[in-house]
C-alpha cells in the first residue's frame, strides 16, 4: 500500500539540530508518524466511500509499522489479501434460525444469502449467482463463515457421503486494494507528505525554543 512517507529538507534539520543530542531523530521519526497516521485516516475514508463495511473493520485491514529512532522505515500494508468474510463473528448468534451476523449489509431470506459488497454498485444475490441458497459452518481449524457448495467432490472425498462436495467461503477483496487505483492513491500520499512535512517543521520549532530557553 504505502511504503514511505516523502518528506524535504532533512539535510537542513540535521544542521540546525546538531547540537541536541537525537534532536533530528526525534523531529524526523515523529514527522514520519504523523504523516503515517494522516495516510491511514486518508486511506480509511477513500476505502469507506467504495467499500461497504464499517470505518473499525477497514482499519482492522490495515497493518501499521510506525518509525523509531533506531529504524525510520515505516509503512502500511493490507493486512491480508484474502479479504474479509461475509461473516461477522463479533456479532454472536446462537438461536436456531436466527440470522448470522454478517458483513457488506448482509441479509438471509428464504430464498438465501445476499451482500453488498461496493456501495456503488448492485446487491449480490447468492443463489442466483451460484444456483444455492449457501449455509453457515464451522470449519476444523474455528474459522465461521457463510458457504457454498462448488458442485465438484472432494479430492479424498468420505465414503458414504452422496455430498460430499467441496465448499467455499464467501469472501470479499481485500479492501486495500482499492488504493491501487492510482488516482485515489494520489491524495492519500499528497495527505501523508503534507502533514509529515508540517510536523517536522513544528517538531524543530520546538527543539530549538526549548535549546534557547535554557
Amino acid at each position: 500500500m504505502i511504503s514511505h512517507v516523502s518528506i524535504q529538507g532533512l539535510d537542513e534539520v540535521e544542521k540546525l539540530l546538531a547540537r541536541v543530542k537525537n534532536g533530528s531523530k526525534k523531529a524526523t521519526t515523529r514527522a514520519l508518524n504523523k504523516g503515517l497516521s494522516k495516510a491511514k485516516t486518508v486511506a480509511v475514508d477513500t476505502i469507506y466511500k467504495e467499500v461497504n463495511l464499517t470505518k473499525t473493520v477497514i482499519r482492522q485491514t490495515i497493518t501499521e509499522r510506525k518509525a523509531t529512532y533506531t529504524n525510520a522505515t515505516c509503512y502500511l500494508r493490507a493486512r491480508d489479501k484474502r479479504g474479509v468474510p461475509l461473516y461477522d463473528k463479533s456479532k454472536a448468534w446462537k438461536i436456531k434460525g436466527q440470522v448470522p451476523g454478517m458483513h457488506f449489509g448482509g441479509r438471509r431470506s428464504q430464498k438465501g444469502f445476499s451482500a453488498l459488497f461496493k456501495r456503488r454498485k448492485g446487491r449480490i444475490q447468492f443463489h442466483e449467482k451460484f444456483k444455492q441458497a449457501g449455509f453457515v459452518a464451522t470449519m476444523a481449524n474455528g474459522h465461521t463463515n457463510i458457504f457454498i457448495r462448488t458442485g465438484k467432490r472432494r479430492a479424498n472425498p468420505r465414503k458414504g457421503n452422496p455430498r460430499d462436495e467441496s465448499i467455499k467461503g464467501i469472501w470479499s477483496s481485500s479492501p486495500p486494494m482499492v488504493l491501487q487505483d492510482e488516482e485515489r492513491m494520489g491524495p492519500v500520499l499528497q495527505s501523508a507528505s503534507q502533514a509529515a512535512q508540517a510536523e517536522l517543521d513544528r517538531q524543530v520549532q520546538l527543539i530549538l525554543s526549548g535549546i534557547q530557553g535554557l
